[in-house]
């Protein structure tokens, strides 16, 4: 599941999911995506940052999703909750492909891949 973090700040996920949080920083010739994965007790079980010569906020927020869904794979986490604060990055890919930009048609579709190897609650 994808949702929005919302006002109420971060809040841990029903066990036994796994929670990870995402997040793009952009400056003027980067971004930096950061990934953290928390349980049920709110315990961080890994923290991951990553640097993209990609200055589209939008496009660098669905990286850092994609990032996320990949290291839960590698993790054999198959529950999930995946958070954003970028609600544009989430309605892209609940929608339809055909309605998104160019730029992020292709990561939508890899996206909705991945997210068949995973439950929701």
């Amino acid at each position: 599941m994808l949702q929005d973090i919302g006002q109420d700040g971060w809040q841990p996920p029903s066990s036994p999911c796994i929670k990870l949080t995402v997040d793009a920083a952009i400056r003027e010739d980067y971004s930096t995506i950061a990934i953290i994965a928390r349980d049920s007790n709110g315990s961080v079980l890994s923290i991951i940052t990553q640097k993209f010569s990609e200055i589209n906020p939008l496009v660098a927020e669905i990286k850092a999703i994609l990032v996320a869904l990949n290291h839960a794979i590698i993790n054999n986490w198959t529950s999930i909750v995946v958070e954003s604060d970028c609600m544009n990055a989430i309605k892209s890919f609940k929608g339809n492909d055909d309605d998104c930009h160019w730029e992020i048609k292709d990561m939508t579709s890899q996206e909705k891949l991945l997210l068949s190897h995973f439950e929701f609650f």
